[in-house]
């Protein structure tokens, strides 16, 4: 996932997953389990877990 914030290795997030050309979005928590800043960017990639 691209944020244009960090967030540290071990904070849980809550995400909509949503579904292409639908009306559904499914409610997920995630675990971010690295990050690494864009060189040259205010940008940030992060590696997330799904945790349900």
């Amino acid at each position: 996932m691209l944020c244009d914030q960090p967030i540290a290795p071990g904070t849980v997030v809550r995400c909509d997953v949503a579904l292409l050309n639908q009306a559904v979005h499914i409610p997920t928590l995630l675990k971010v389990r690295w990050i690494d800043p864009l060189e040259g960017k205010k940008r940030y990639r992060l590696g997330l877990e799904f945790l349900i």
